[in-house]
Order: C-alpha cells, then sequence, then structure tokens
C-alpha cells in the first residue's frame, strides 16, 4: 500500500492501476454510520413505546373493570332508588283521596256536633 492510498481491488483479487482516495471514503463511511445509528435508534424507540404501551394498556383494562365495576353498582343503586320514588309517586294519589275523605268526615262530625 501507498501512504495516503488504498489499492483498490479487482474481482479476483489483482490489483488494479485506480487508487482510491481516502478523503473521497470517509464521507461515505460517514454516511453509512450515520444511516445505521438512526436505524438502531428508531428500532430501541419503536421497541421502547411498544413495550411501554403493552404494559400500560394492561393497567388501563385493569382500571377500566374496576370503573366499570363501581359504574355498575351506582347505576344499581339509582334503579332502585327510582323504582322506589316511583312507588310513592303511585301512592300518592290513593293518599291525597284518603285525605279529602277524612276532611270531609271531620267537617260532617263538626256539624253534627254543633
Amino acid at each position: 500500500m501507498v501512504k495516503g492510498f488504498i489499492k483498490a481491488k479487482t474481482k479476483g483479487g489483482y490489483p488494479c492501476n485506480k487508487s482510491i482516495d481516502p478523503k473521497a471514503v470517509m464521507p461515505m463511511i460517514e454516511i453509512i454510520v450515520s444511516i445505521i445509528s438512526g436505524v438502531l435508534t428508531l428500532v430501541g424507540v419503536c421497541l421502547t413505546a411498544w413495550f411501554s404501551n403493552r404494559r400500560t394498556a394492561g393497567e388501563v383494562a385493569a382500571k377500566l373493570d374496576v370503573t366499570q365495576a363501581v359504574t355498575d353498582a351506582r347505576l344499581s343503586e339509582l334503579t332502585r332508588e327510582v323504582r322506589e320514588h316511583n312507588h310513592f309517586a303511585r301512592r300518592m294519589p290513593v293518599v291525597e283521596e284518603q285525605i279529602k275523605v277524612i276532611n270531609h268526615r271531620i267537617l260532617d262530625l263538626e256539624k253534627e256536633a254543633k
């Protein structure tokens, strides 16, 4: 090898007359190294995000189950309260009618007592 030059070889391994300038090769090597670094960084970020989301998805599913159970319990309680209220709402007209009858009887008894 000649100082500062790399001898190029042909397919058969015999030296050819062309020499490659290392200054011309260095930018190409830097570009290749940069591309490899970028690809490996991208793969690392993608894997980290995937594993993080996979773990987070399980946690979210567990929290969702708990939240759904609480919501179901609250809904059942509200349903019970609404049914109880509706029961009273159906009975109120009957009670009001009974109060009217009682008031008329009281008035009639007061008239008879005088």
